[in-house]
Order: structure tokens, then C-alpha cells, then sequence
């Protein structure tokens, strides 16, 4: 999620609390409760998200990682046999 879908969430949010306040039948002080509620409820579940997030986003790095890693000690090996292709080429060349 992007800083504008979490600006888009917020905004949206904001107007359907206001939509609420004008639509519910509830007295002041009961409806401060409601949405103080709400409120704690939508934070908790936007902190599980973004850990769940964090979890998601540091596996996926490293998993990245270990296929770059991969990558690299092919590349490596592929250096090391062409190396010893040429070098035995070579020598085969001189001795004929």
C-alpha cells in the first residue's frame, strides 16, 4: 500500500465517520464512544496489516536475495569452466 492508497483510505474513512455522525440516532456522548471504539478497532487492524506487510515484504527480500545469490554462483561457475575450456584448449593447441 502506497502512501496515496493509505491518503485515499483515510479521506474515505473521515467521510463515512462524517456520514455517520449525521445519520445516527445516538446522543453525543454515546456516539464519541462508538466511533473512539471504531477508531481503536480500524488501528489495531491497520497495525496487523502493516506487520503482516513487514513479514511479507521481508520474505519476499529474501527469497530474492537467495536467488540472486544463486544467480551469481552460476555465473561464477559458467567463468570458472569457460576459463578452464580455454586454458586446456590451449595448451592442446601448443602441443600440436
Amino acid at each position: 500500500m502506497n502512501s496515496r492508497d493509505l491518503s485515499n483510505f483515510l479521506c474515505g474513512a473521515a467521510c463515512g465517520a462524517a456520514i455517520c455522525a449525521l445519520l445516527l440516532p445516538k446522543s453525543g456522548p454515546q456516539y464519541r464512544e462508538m466511533v473512539r471504539s471504531k477508531a481503536k478497532d480500524a488501528a489495531k487492524k491497520l497495525r496487523k496489516g502493516e506487520d503482516l506487510l513487514r513479514e511479507r515484504t521481508s520474505d519476499i527480500k529474501a527469497s530474492i536475495d537467495r536467488k540472486r545469490t544463486g544467480i551469481m554462483d552460476a555465473v561464477e561457475a559458467g567463468r570458472e569452466a569457460y576459463n578452464r575450456a580455454t586454458t586446456a584448449a590451449a595448451s592442446l593447441s601448443q602441443t600440436h
